[in-house]
């Protein structure tokens, strides 16, 4: 299982307006990506995170294309400085 977290530096008056693109626009762009397991956003005092799950790498990787693309196109109007990206194979799982 790999994972993706992906932390957004924005304003906060603008998290509404983000947290719906996200929702009706991207989710379903990524979650049809070969090896999708779920994908989970966080709202945060200086912005906001996400953190998407794949079966695979390739699908991991694909999704961090997919976001760049996606995020230059809707989201650079309210997102300050470099996306912050850290991937990778996931070592240890739990859930209830």
């Amino acid at each position: 299982m790999y994972a993706t977290i992906r932390k957004y530096e924005a304003e906060q008056s603008a998290i509404d307006e983000i947290k719906q693109r996200v929702e009706h626009d991207f989710v379903p762009l990524i979650s049809p990506i070969k090896g999708f397991l779920g994908y989970y956003w966080v709202d945060s005092e200086d912005g906001f995170a996400s953190f998407s799950l794949f079966e695979d790498r390739a699908g991991a990787e694909e999704s961090n294309r997919v976001a760049e693309t996606w995020v230059k196109g809707v989201l650079s109007q309210f997102v300050r400085n470099q996306v912050e990206i850290t991937s990778g194979e996931v070592l240890i799982s739990e859930a209830r």
